[in-house]
């Protein structure tokens, strides 16, 4: 059985003989994000995504190396279809999508489940939580950084404010909510986002009259 524990990160195989199905692509990422979320990196395997995906174990072969570069490719899809905020939409607007953004895939989708097994491996397999950081928290991370740096330009935020860790506190609260807090006690819906993003602007809030100019 090809753990990935120990494996090395390698470049996605390229296509060679038949076309690839997107349908047997979309079933592969699906189950590997399955697996990993219902038994963990220590159990993630070729063979288990395969089972998983009704697929043979040789399909998944013909797309990646290895268990670690199949799983790194499943974790980039976590962000797909992530709402953007509305072209010309105000910095508090843009915030609340961002961050609203967050929960929904955090409590709807695979991300609540996927997330504390790599936490939970994080000094086994730093190279993964790495790979989860680049291609998932940092892009989302991004997402708000674009926003509060055009709202420091605005005026809507004031000039002197700590980019950094804005962006962490716009961002963290919903993950901590899903990480900290069992489901049955959950309180966040749909106007958390609403509320996070006011409390935050309130406390760092600028004035038309010291916008920046770019």
């Amino acid at each position: 059985m090809t753990h990935i524990i120990g494996a090395a990160a390698g470049a996605a195989v390229p296509p060679r003989g038949r076309p690839r199905s997107e349908e047997a692509d979309r079933a592969i990422t699906s189950a590997a994000l399955q697996v990993l979320a219902e038994d963990g990196i220590a159990a993630f395997s070729m063979e288990a995504v395969a089972h998983r995906a009704g697929v043979a174990k040789s399909t998944i072969y013909r797309r990646f190396t290895g268990a670690h570069d199949l799983l790194a490719d499943a974790l980039s899809t976590l962000n797909d279809g992530l709402v953007e905020p509305p072209e010309g939409a105000s910095t508090r607007d843009a915030l609340v999508t961002i961050v609203e953004a967050i929960r929904v895939r955090a409590v709807e989708g695979v991300t609540d489940r996927c997330l504390p097994q790599l936490l939970s491996q994080a000094h086994a397999s730093p190279d993964l939580f790495e790979i989860y950081y680049d291609r998932v928290v940092e892009v989302r991370r991004s997402r708000a950084r674009r926003v509060i740096e055009r709202g420091v330009t605005l005026g809507d935020i004031r000039a002197d404010v700590d980019v950094e860790l804005l962006v962490s506190m716009f961002t963290a609260p919903m993950v901590a909510m899903v990480m900290m807090i069992p489901p049955s006690r959950r309180v966040a819906d749909a106007t958390t986002a609403s509320a996070i993003v006011d409390v935050l602007l309130a406390g760092v809030a600028g004035s038309p009259a010291t916008a920046t100019t770019s």
